[in-house]
């Protein structure tokens, strides 16, 4: 007997089932909640880290480094000396850093530690550092409590070396003690101390005030003044570590300057260290420097106070001095830049620019838009493509007047420097511009930024839509550009972005009296287009992009900025963007920010329930390509409120926050990467597309500002969460109060916009009935919304005023609540009660009817995974379509247990609402008939005897009893070895062989190639356009020495396979879409068999990542037949490397396949002695290796033929060998 039902505790189980895996709470790193919100303040009690929080003063690339301990230092930006500080009693001397117990708040724009230790007693000691705010350098106030009797405090400084950090000194891209105070470094340093004032001169520049005609030399120079009672002297700097010998030590080679400051108390201590700009400064007395200290603490506070939130989540009140403080400091006249630390550069793009109309500069919107359009090139009017041959033909060449670099390009530098760059910083920086033109109306502006509009879309037209489809390629266009190489492929986020370039642009044409008629119709094509070829109906969400090779694939795995690029931009109807935004959630990774159980302050959810998302799931890995990065998410979180999604935006964008600014290594920081990055982790502070990202998620997300200058209209769009009962935003332009008391809604807003706009308030009701809506105390002007909303809501009209308090009464019942996502069986009945109608775009319903009660019944239908349809649903006063999530599921789930005895067990789960009858199917064999599960149910566990299985790949089918109808499948892959005796038929491939597989990369792909500028693949096959010259060396000389004995080699479950040994023998069959290879190649097959093994290798790349890459057909001779998918990375493998997998971000669900080293003949599912590609891949398999792979096949149909054939751009599929077992 080959089956038996058996009933056991099983403790091992895979589910294999089509949906996407996504990770759980478990799989979270243990991160503790490093910092904690008092106010506006982020507070740590002993923390670790030194120099994690920058201080920036004047809007240049000078900053202090702070952090969690007290030990500071000064970047010019070139590292310009550390300052220790610390405390003597005359017997024992200890730096502050080394205190007992240290609180240090940052509060924005300083740092402010009180610090306590047995060496004070009972007293503590608090100590205040800013930057100066007029002029580069620091200011510090040191106090105690109480006076300190006979304590010193003590200061040590010195270290300067003029040294340029590769990253700036940015966190976790250089080293951590770059900003040490290192013997090494104080060699050179020179010492002048007059009094209680020293200065120092150090590195080989020449901006140096000199204090009297005389030169001082090549060297760049710090001013020091110390209170008046300091006592100053030069001290070995080996002895830093040892501050009581410190005290004591003479002059050396490392000179650092070392301070007593006697009387310590309750009156402060100042201390300035300053860069000397003018003469005057040399002249500066202690006695003015209190005054320094109350100036910059005053301006610090003036910036910090610019934009205040308050709401009753203190994890979120501390973000609005935060976020001033950092918008402040990626500004440096007259453009934003990229980072206010690391990528301290300029660029026209990519998101900085964002911030600077939601928090009130308009003014440094204008100047940055101002200087850039100096830098538009406006001749000559076209140019040709012209692919680098330098770079493989990856890019285009960088040289003025060739296609990408003629009449219409904005180059990276702003104020007329014209040069080339490899990026499309175009579209974000006209993005920007039209968004400033929302947030001011101004036609003076318009007017004169015309010119440069019609530039930018005449030359975004003529490179990137040259076939005219409405549909334009992506060159290098979003922050996440490295690696992004779409080959001419018709792309979604380029082509929203243009959409809306187009739609402005036909909009301001009518406000400055221009013709905008083909903007129009441009903007029509192009959301045709989009909606047309790139939305994916059935499943809900746009295409990353459509291929223009071959048959034209779409990717149907889009990415993060594929989705929130395409909500941003406004192509799509509202129940789209209501779908795409519901993919983010359930097709993206989710990463759990940390495994801590502890619920928050002011929340009901634990820590450990937030999540934040991956950009992709992509595989293998290049860098931008699949991250974890805090301004994608924001944007993503907008996206969200932008769908009308406000509940699931909020706990995005709150995951986002508390990642970066409460987890991670820098208090309240705008992080470029999260730690829960797999690849690069935790990376960069301050960096302007997350401060940008902040701004507009802030304002147009969580409060709903999203002002149309162009139409006169100030829409506020709240996006509080439902369990706010008070919530207020205050900015130069804006201010929102919202109070909630029982029934009554009370809303204070206030504009003090360029342009005073009329008022369009969207209000989501609480309650089925609208008692009363006031505007200012008298009955409002209001309609019940009930179009494309998803929700009961109100729109309140107002006219133009600076002020306005509307007040809402709500009645009646409870409104219907949002249904919940539940599994649903393809095929089952479902019905919606009390219904008006139902939207179903996504073809999730088939046979629908409705009931007397008008209660509408269908059956499931449509694509398995997560789905939407929309019913309209009717309650007191209101009308809205109600979202109805649902995840469609396989009738029948097989899950397959843990292999027991060289066989299996599984267990089947009815998700039907009613008992079915099946019958199990392994490998085209019935083993049980007649099985009957009640409605969902599970089943006892089977016993599947080894005698029905294979070595590898086992299909498991379940079929209605006695048909063919199928109701569920699953996968069992075995690592069973093939008896000895077991017949096997080798296919003779050599009549088919066209190269040796170490050919891959040895020659030129050069057709067909997209005419037209785009990025794409080097021309040797293998790399990315950042990285084109990389040459991985693919050897066989294992495998062919491996296959001396027979022309063969046998896998590791026996299974034999023909391949030949002699080292010029062509031992491959490639396809391919380019020309040097045929897209398919087929060979006669004889006989019968159980199973097909395959050893095959090939190419391929992210950009064809979650999409079939070829196809491996068994035709039978009835014509039937069997096909494999050669998927990226469920089974098809890049010949050069391995896949990552952490069962997150890059999450794997089958499993790994046998991977053959074709340099040692190793095979193996599991390596650990990979090579790295610098800047391409840390997961290189010296020689390159094939991959095994096996199908079941029909054991009772006489075969036909087999045949490869790809399927997709730039892959290149190869078979080696192939055997049949009977």
């Amino acid at each position: 007997m080959t089956f038996r039902l058996l009933t056991v505790f099983c403790l091992f189980i895979v589910a294999f089932t089509s949906l996407v895996a996504q990770p759980s709470t478990v799989d979270a790193p243990a991160r503790p909640l490093r910092y904690r919100p008092d106010g506006d303040d982020f507070v740590i009690i002993n923390g670790t880290k030194r120099f994690n929080r920058a201080l920036y003063g004047t809007n240049t690339g000078f900053r202090v480094e702070a952090g969690d301990l007290p030990e500071f230092a000064m970047y010019m930006p070139r590292f310009g000396g550390n300052l220790h500080l610390g405390i003597s009693n005359g017997k024992q001397c200890k730096w502050l850093k080394n205190f007992q117990t240290i609180e240090a708040r940052y509060r924005a724009g300083s740092m402010i530690y009180t610090l306590r230790d047995s060496l004070l007693g009972k007293a503590s000691l608090k100590v205040t550092l800013l930057a100066l705010s007029l002029g580069e350098g620091m200011v510090l106030k040191v106090e105690a409590d109480q006076k300190l009797i006979n304590i010193q405090l003590v200061a040590a400084f010195g270290g300067a070396t003029d040294k340029r950090f590769s990253r700036e000194g940015d966190m976790n891209a250089d080293p951590s003690d770059v900003f040490d105070l290192k013997p090494d470094n104080c060699v050179g340093n020179r010492f002048d101390i007059s009094g209680h004032r020293f200065f120092l001169q150090y590195g080989n520049g020449n901006n140096v005030i000199p204090m009297t005609p005389s030169a001082t030399g090549d060297k760049k120079q710090v001013m020091g003044i110390f209170p008046a009672s300091a006592s100053l002297r030069v001290g070995d700097a080996a002895l830093i570590n040892h501050p009581q010998q410190l005290l004591q030590s003479s002059v050396s080679d490392t000179p650092v300057l070392v301070a007593t400051v006697p009387g310590v108390g309750i009156k402060p201590l100042f201390f300035q260290l300053k860069v000397p700009a003018v003469a005057a400064d040399f002249h500066i007395s202690d006695k003015q420097i209190p005054a320094v200290f109350q100036q910059s603490e005053a301006d610090r506070a003036r910036l910090a106070s610019r934009i205040r939130v308050s709401t009753p989540d203190p994890y979120i009140n501390t973000l609005g001095a935060a976020l001033a403080v950092a918008a402040d400091a990626i500004w440096e006249d007259s453009t934003y830049l990229h980072g206010a630390i690391g990528w301290r550069m300029r660029l026209n793009g990519w998101r900085g620019p964002y911030t600077a109309d939601p928090l009130g500069w308009h003014d440094r919107a204008k100047g940055h838009f101002r200087s850039y359009a100096r830098s538009q090139i406006t001749e000559p009017a076209w140019g040709p493509s012209v692919p680098d041959p330098a770079k493989n033909l990856a890019r285009q060449e960088e040289k003025l007047g060739n296609a990408l670099f003629t009449s219409g390009y904005i180059c990276r530098n702003p104020n007329g420097d014209i040069r080339p760059h490899h990026y499309d910083m175009n579209l974000v920086f006209i993005d920007a511009l039209m968004r400033h033109f929302r947030w001011t109306g101004d036609t003076a502006f318009m007017r004169e930024m015309w010119p440069v509009v019609v530039r930018h879309l005449d030359w975004e037209k003529r490179n990137f839509d040259a076939d005219n489809d409405g549909l334009y390629d992506a060159y290098c266009c979003i922050w996440a550009s490295d690696a992004l190489q779409y080959s001419g492929g018709a792309v979604t986020h380029s082509s929203a972005y243009n959409y809306f370039a187009n739609t402005m642009a036909a909009q301001i044409a009518k406000l400055i009296g221009e013709d905008g008629q083909r903007f129009a119709l441009e903007a029509q094509k192009i959301n045709e287009a989009l909606r047309g070829r790139l939305w994916m109906p059935s499943v809900g969400h746009f295409t990353e992009y459509q291929e223009w090779m071959g048959e034209k694939p779409l990717h149907p795995s889009a990415a993060l900025w594929t989705i929130y690029h395409a909500l941003d931009s406004e192509p799509a109807t509202p129940q789209m963007s209501w779908q795409a935004s519901r993919y983010i959630e359930t097709g993206l990774p989710r990463l759990f920010i940390t495994s801590d159980t502890s619920r928050l302050v002011g929340d009901t959810r634990r820590l450990c329930d937030y999540y934040v998302h991956a950009t992709t799931n992509w595989q293998p890995y290049d860098w931008s390509i699949n991250n974890v990065v805090m301004a994608e998410n924001l944007h993503a979180a907008l996206a969200h409120w932008q769908a009308g999604r406000s509940e699931t935006a909020f706990d995005l964008w709150k995951a986002t926050l508390l990642d970066a600014m409460y987890l991670g290594g820098s208090p309240a920081n705008f992080v470029q990467l999260s730690a829960l990055d797999a690849s690069r982790g935790e990376m960069y502070r301050d960096f302007a597309d997350e401060v940008g990202m902040t701004a507009r998620s802030l304002v147009e997300g969580l409060f709903g500002f999203r002002p149309d200058a162009l139409c006169g209209v100030l829409n506020v769009m709240p996006g509080l969460p439902d369990g706010w009962n008070h919530a207020a935003l205050q900015t130069p332009d804006l201010s929102f109060n919202y109070q909630r008391n029982g029934s009554v809604d009370r809303y204070e807003l206030s504009q003090h916009l360029p342009q005073t706009l009329k008022w369009r308030i969207h209000l989501k009701a609480r309650g089925d009935k609208v008692v009363r809506i006031t505007v200012n105390g008298r009955p409002a002007n209001y309609t019940l919304c009930n179009l494309e909303v998803f929700h009961a809501q109100v729109v309140v009209e107002a006219e133009a005023a600076e002020h306005l308090v509307v007040e809402a009464e709500w009645g009646g019942d409870a409104l219907r609540a949002q249904p919940q996502e539940v599994k649903v069986a393809l095929g089952d009945d479902f019905s919606l009660d009390e219904v008006v109608k139902v939207s179903d775009p996504q073809q999730l319903l088939k046979e629908i009817w409705v009931d007397q009660k008008s209660n509408i019944h269908g059956k499931i239908s449509g694509e398995l995974g997560h789905r939407t349809l929309f019913a309209r649903v009717k309650q007191g006063d209101f009308m809205w379509w109600m979202p109805v999530p649902v995840e469609v599921v396989q009738p029948v789930e097989v899950l397959v247990l843990a292999s027991h005895n060289d066989g299996m067990s599984l267990q089947l789960t009815n998700y039907f609402n009613h008992p079915v009858t099946v019958d199990v199917w392994v490998n085209h064999r019935l083993v049980h008939a007649n099985v009957t599960l009640q409605q969902r149910d599970t089943s006892p566990l089977f016993i599947v005897e080894a005698t029905l299985l294979m070595p590898g790949d086992n299909l498991i089918e379940v079929r209605r009893c006695g048909s063919d109808v199928s109701l569920g499948s699953g996968r069992f892959v075995s690592a069973l070895m093939l008896k000895s005796t077991t017949p096997q038929t080798t296919i003779d491939l050599s009549g088919v062989f066209n190269a040796r597989i170490t050919d891959i990369f040895q020659q030129e792909y050069l057709t067909p190639r997209w005419p037209h500028p785009t990025l794409q693949l080097p021309k040797h096959g293998v790399g990315n356009w950042c990285y084109p010259n990389i040459h991985p060396v693919i050897d066989d000389s294992g495998l062919r020495e491996k296959a001396k004995l027979g022309n063969r080699v046998v896998s590791p479950s026996g299974v034999m396979l023909a391949t030949p040994s002699a080292a010029e023998v062509p031992n491959v069959a490639f396809a391919s879409l380019w020309d040097n290879y045929p897209d398919s190649i087929s060979v006669v097959l004889q006989g019968k068999g159980r199973h097909l093994y395959l050893m095959m290798a090939g190419s391929t790349n992210p950009m064809q990542s979650r999409m079939v890459n070829g196809t491996v057909t068994v035709r039978y001779a009835d014509g039937s037949g069997e096909v494999l998918p050669l998927v990226n990375p469920d089974n098809w493998c890049p010949i050069e490397q391995d896949y990552f997998h952490d069962g997150k971000a890059f999450e794997i669900t089958q499993p790994a396949p046998v991977r053959l080293h074709l340099k040692t003949g190793w095979m193996g599912s599991h390596f650990d002695g990979h090579n790295a590609i610098k800047g391409y891949s840390n997961r290189i398999i010296d020689g390159g290796a094939a991959v095994l792979l096996d199908m079941p096949i029909h054991p009772d149909k006489m075969l036909e033929s087999l045949t490869i054939r790809a399927t997709t751009s730039d892959v290149i599929i190869g078979l080696m060998a192939a055997t049949v077992v009977e």
